[in-house]
């Protein structure tokens, strides 16, 4: 598959570079880098919405500049490569690439080809995931990743000692991401879907529920989060700004959620529910 990468300068940085990004990943944007004058946002090219993303643009108050370049699939192993660098979360948890050495001190390891950034615990909303997740108990729990990217949050619970663990992905590559990074970390009571949310198991309860995906779809979904969200158990969410919180808080509370914690980096929020 081939991507348009949009690079963009943005004054000032924060929050507006924040604030941009989640707007494009509501348009189908999927993967972002950011760099000291702003971000390189990537979209498939067959689904670059042209009208919506001027239209977008159209409405920022901000300074920003673009251009933009077209990236042939081949390259996105060597473009990854190149920059992707260990991340340790917690002083516990290391997630690293294949080619990656001396990781070995940490307790958590999960390797982790990489793809696409969002996938590799870099972006703020999966480290967050990471952190929070590191403070809960898996220990014999089954887990639903909804919106699974690359495998990383449900490898991780399996590591963390979960008993069953499904992913779920709408992006053919991401499912197929997923697979190998499965195979890699041998990770044999995880298993991965491609679809929505109308791939939830009916038959099936979790103890936990973990989606980073982006508001939209947040809100979208999270009924059927919830459905599938056994009796005390709990609803870890990001891929959200500060400003989304209030709409994500009022739809769970709605749903008969209860708030537990919150947790932030830089513009980027981490919130966990309980199902009452």
């Amino acid at each position: 598959m081939d991507y348009l990468a949009f690079h963009f300068k943005i004054t000032p940085f924060f929050p507006h570079a924040e604030i941009l990004i989640q707007n494009l990943a509501d348009i189908g944007f999927d993967a972002f880098e950011e760099n000291p004058e702003g971000f390189v946002g990537y979209v498939p090219k067959n689904q670059f919405q042209e009208e919506p993303f001027k239209a977008l643009l159209d409405t920022e108050v901000f300074a920003h500049q673009y251009r933009m370049e077209e990236i042939p699939a081949t390259n996105w192993n060597a473009v990854w490569e190149s920059s992707f660098e260990p991340i340790v979360v917690a002083d516990t948890l290391c997630i690293h690439a294949p080619f990656h050495e001396n990781t070995k001190q940490y307790p958590l390891q999960v390797c982790i080809q990489p793809k696409m950034s969002f996938g590799t615990g870099h972006h703020a909303t999966t480290y967050l995931m990471a952190e929070q997740m590191l403070k809960e108990n898996f220990l014999a729990k089954k887990v639903l990743d909804m919106g699974s990217g690359t495998g990383i949050l449900s490898i991780l619970a399996e590591k963390l000692g979960a008993k069953m663990v499904l992913g779920i992905d709408i992006e053919p590559w991401a499912y197929e991401n997923a697979l190998e990074n499965k195979e890699a970390n041998a990770t044999e009571r995880t298993h991965f879907l491609l679809g929505d949310a109308s791939c939830i198991p009916q038959t099936e309860t979790y103890d936990f529920v973990l989606a980073n995906i982006n508001r939209n779809i947040l809100l979208q979904d999270m009924a059927h989060y919830v459905q599938a969200l056994a009796n005390k158990g709990k609803l870890l969410l990001s891929g959200f700004l500060a400003a989304d919180i209030e709409l994500l808080d009022t739809e769970a509370k709605r749903l008969g959620l209860k708030p537990v914690c919150i947790n932030s980096r830089a513009e980027w929020r981490q919130l966990t529910f309980e199902k009452e």
